[in-house]
């Protein structure tokens, strides 16, 4: 199976690494002073236990990749999805597989919807705390690497979902391959879209939010609506989703943030839209208020929707 990466943050990157040294046949699509320096030394990847390693990967620009991959995993924030749908077009054939590891709602779709080439659209959803440390080089924070990949809500699982798996698991990766990743990615906002909300909402790191009953009480509003958008769909969530949220915020570091609102708090662009407008829209859209979600979009600059 031949690997493109598209985006070398720490997702992009992580990854990259992790399926070189299982000997996977990896490409990443780098740019600047990123792309120079994996060029020149490789990725160093540091691990929680303070060792660290260096994997020699593929690096090109954009515009210098010509073949045919089996794989496109894309890996770019998911405002930035609409700029590589270029090179998706360029590069992709009917048996191609575009797998979106994405923070959004339905990417799939989206991905499908702005290409103009053919090609099989999966999803998927990771679990991994992993940060972009310098040029090269990716911290991965906690011993937690796991992917949930597969079928777009309504649609067939891609045909290289299976062996996309098995790279991954070969990699050190847990993998879950899932029949409706709208259901799977409904069940992350529950963990990461919701904390990232609160947080916004009230100018907190997770200490904030659990030391305040308010804003405790609306992470709690929040998922709630997760949950009602699941169930309107017809594709409930198992489990105690909300109660897993409240014990989580419960005992991370009280200075944990999510990444959302890291870039926030630095003046970066957020993922406001696909994190919290997408939230109300597809909400909305199934007949239900989304007055929390609606809360923190309002005060992010949401008007109403889209189109």
């Amino acid at each position: 199976m031949k690997y493109l990466i598209v985006g070398a943050g720490a997702m992009g990157s992580a990854l990259s690494a992790f399926l070189a040294k299982a000997g996977k046949d990896v490409t990443l699509v780098a740019r600047g002073d990123n792309l120079a320096a994996v060029r020149e030394n490789g990725l160093r990847v540091r691990l929680p236990d303070g060792n660290s390693w260096v994997q020699p990967v593929p690096a090109v620009a954009e515009s210098e990749y010509t073949d045919v991959p089996d794989v496109v995993v894309v890996c770019v924030k998911a405002y930035s999805l609409d700029s590589v749908v270029p090179l998706l077009d360029r590069i992709s054939g009917p048996d191609t597989m575009i797998l979106p590891i994405i923070n959004g709602l339905n990417v799939g779709d989206r991905i499908e919807g702005a290409m103009r080439s053919s090609a099989q659209i999966a999803e998927g959803v990771a679990y991994v705390a992993v940060q972009l440390t310098g040029a090269g080089e990716v911290t991965q924070k906690l011993d937690l690497f796991r992917f949930v990949l597969g079928a777009r809500n309504g649609h067939e699982a891609p045909s290289h979902v299976g062996m996309v798996a098995s790279d991954l698991r070969d990699a050190g990766m847990t993998v879950e391959v899932s029949s409706n990743m709208l259901r799977d990615a409904l069940r992350k906002f529950v963990r990461v879209s919701t904390l990232s909300a609160a947080e916004v909402l009230y100018d907190a790191h997770a200490g904030g939010v659990r030391e305040n009953p308010e804003s405790m009480a609306y992470l709690m509003e929040l998922a709630g609506e997760l949950l009602a958008i699941a169930e309107a769909a017809g594709i409930p969530l198992d489990g105690d989703p909300a109660g897993e949220l409240r014990t989580a915020v419960n005992e991370v570091h009280p200075e944990y943030t999510t990444s959302l609102m890291l870039d926030h708090e630095n003046g970066r662009r957020a993922e406001f839209e696909s994190q919290f407008f997408d939230v109300v829209e597809l909400g909305r859209s199934l007949g239900l208020p989304m007055d929390a979600y609606a809360r923190v979009s309002q005060k992010v600059g949401y008007v109403g929707a889209r189109g």
